[in-house]
């Protein structure tokens, strides 16, 4: 099995000159003809991972990059003084976070 990383699902599905549809890996997919005469029964399919890792990043891309409401209730604390910094629960994230980043690059 060929180890393919850093790859752009939507950059290699937008490329393509047909229409691909990603399937689970070994269920089949319909055959769709191309403009450039590449082969009928080209297809495309995605393991269990991969459909749920793509479902995964259109969720994150949906989010804001900046929660606005959030900056600016952490800037007036900051100003008046009230922000507090709980180590504990710092650490217990970076640890989280540690675990999480394990869990997927296996």
């Amino acid at each position: 099995m060929t180890n393919i990383t850093n790859v752009d699902t939507k950059t290699v599905l937008q490329r393509s000159s047909g229409t691909a549809t990603p399937t689970k890996s070994g269920s089949p997919a319909a055959a769709v003809p191309t403009e450039n005469g590449a082969t009928q029964g080209d297809q495309l399919s995605l393991t269990d991972r991969a459909l749920q890792i793509n479902r995964l990043l259109q969720l994150v891309e949906k989010q804001p990059v900046i929660d606005s409401q959030r900056v600016e209730k952490t800037s007036k604390a900051v100003s008046n003084g009230s922000f507090f910094v709980d180590p504990t629960s710092i650490a217990g994230k970076f640890a989280n976070f540690e675990n999480a980043l394990r869990v997927i690059s296996r």
